[in-house]
């Protein structure tokens, strides 16, 4: 089986788009119109992931929250590459066996913010 044409718009709807492939038919079984579902096996790929959850993304930065002992949590910038399922990859900017805040990392970040803006203002 070859993959002859993917078109390129995508229903919203659905999820789905139009896909040609050339496939053996000797008895005719498949005919004009017809669909169905395609799983393609792809090669693995070994990367680093943490839980999605755990990758903040600003718009202007993403990062995650690393532990760095003692109940504090240091916030990490990293280059996050595709999410799988609820796995998030990082391509860069953590090293493997570090441990990250793998939920609340929202909260955590709010509460850095708050911390630091209290500490500008004097009130600390």
């Amino acid at each position: 089986m070859t993959i002859d044409v993917i078109e390129p718009h995508v229903d919203a709807e659905t999820r789905t788009t139009r896909v040609r492939l050339v496939v053996a038919n000797p008895d005719v079984t498949l005919r004009p119109g017809a669909w169905g579902d395609v799983v393609f096996a792809l090669p693995a790929v070994h990367a680093m992931v943490v839980p999605a959850d755990a990758v903040i993304d600003t718009g202007t930065a993403t990062y995650v929250f690393v532990d760095a002992g003692d109940g504090r949590y240091e916030p990490r910038p990293v280059v996050a590459g595709r999410v799988v399922d609820d796995q998030r990859e990082v391509r860069d900017g953590l090293r493997e066996g570090e441990r990250v805040v793998a939920r609340g990392g929202v909260l955590v970040d709010s509460e850095s913010r708050l911390r630091a803006a209290l500490v500008e203002g004097g009130l600390r």
